[in-house]
């Protein structure tokens, strides 16, 4: 076997050599099929921890409590001019009760399904799900139970991310009608603190690319590219103000590759499946950043200067009215 693959392969070595090949082709082979034997449930977590402190250095280990800013908002008369707001903006409106979250829901949700024609930013449409989440968050809310800043937020979840009971696809046909028994940290850490899933987003193939088995996410900036990816439905649809803010991933540009408008967004990082040991990370990135989602934004076809989801409020003559403006006009005129 050895002999043919070198021959395939167009390769020559000793007999020597390849006695030495074949040995540790042996040995390693026993290695893996030893290590196949073992079961690592998928919420068992992976070693993974870094430290940026070098020997020396001296940090204060104190525990400080964390303050948020509370902002001024006032509901627009039309619901749908907040699309674009920050998740912090959205949740004061919440909090003081201008707005229900099955309202939010439904305006997203209304978004998702107007726009996906020309994005192709989604997989799978959560609605039953979504507004049963909103009218308990609701409840809560008008109970006295306020759970914090993601209570009642609309988000979508890239679509390698599981969400047990739904589908999972990976973005490929192999996989298009995989149903994982298992929730991602990062949905039940979401569900735990009120969040409501609007929609499984569109993941490239195999988390490669914006190219799916239902074919191209497409960018609002410009409608004849591709968002790239593979976090190409989340980038494309929290660009687009069809979710409040939406979970993609980077591990090998997954985000990175279409380029970031660093002054106001915060790319997601690795949640896959059920590891819970890096999910913390991503609940303060969400909890904490008030200028910013945390969502992915392409940026490789151009839009508003400091583009990306709102710094402020579209009702404001900032940015975020601009590239709501902006974002829209390109989804309406097909440009």
């Amino acid at each position: 076997m050895l002999a043919d693959a070198l021959a395939v392969a167009g390769l020559s070595f000793s007999e020597e050599d390849q006695k030495a090949m074949l040995k540790a082709v042996n040995r390693n082979l026993t290695s893996y099929e030893e290590l196949r034997k073992l079961e690592i449930p998928n919420d068992v977590a992976p070693p993974f921890y870094f430290s940026s402190l070098v020997p020396g250095m001296k940090v204060n280990r104190t525990r400080e409590p964390l303050h948020f800013s509370t902002p001024a908002v006032k509901r627009p008369a039309n619901l749908e001019d907040a699309a674009f707001w920050p998740v912090l903006n959205l949740a004061q409106l919440l909090k003081t009760r201008q707005v229900t979250s099955a309202e939010l829901t439904d305006m997203y949700l209304a978004r998702l399904h107007r726009y996906n024609e020309k994005l192709n930013c989604v997989v799978t449409f959560l609605d039953e799900l979504a507004r049963l989440q909103a009218r308990q968050a609701d409840q809560e809310i008008a109970a006295g139970r306020y759970r914090g800043r993601l209570h009642g937020i609309p988000w979508g979840a890239k679509d390698i991310i599981a969400v047990k009971g739904y589908k999972t696809t990976w973005g490929s046909d192999a996989f298009k009608d995989q149903v994982l028994d298992d929730d991602a940290s990062v949905v039940e850490m979401l569900r735990e603190a009120g969040a409501v899933l609007l929609a499984k987003l569109t993941t490239g193939e195999l988390a490669q690319g914006d190219r799916w088995f239902g074919g191209q996410t497409k960018s609002p900036w410009n409608l004849s590219e591709g968002s790239s990816g593979s976090s190409a439905g989340p980038a494309s649809a929290t660009a687009a103000g069809l979710v409040a803010f939406g979970i993609g991933s980077e591990t090998s540009g997954s985000g990175r590759a279409a380029g970031w408008r660093p002054s106001c967004l915060i790319p997601a990082v690795d949640y896959i499946q059920s590891q819970r040991a890096r999910m913390m990370m991503m609940m303060k990135l969400a909890e904490a950043t008030a200028a910013a989602d945390v969502y992915l934004v392409p940026a490789n076809s151009g839009g508003g200067p400091a583009a990306g989801r709102g710094a402020a409020p579209p009702t404001d003559s900032g940015t975020a009215g601009r590239v709501c403006c902006q974002a829209n006009r390109h989804l309406r005129q097909g440009a």
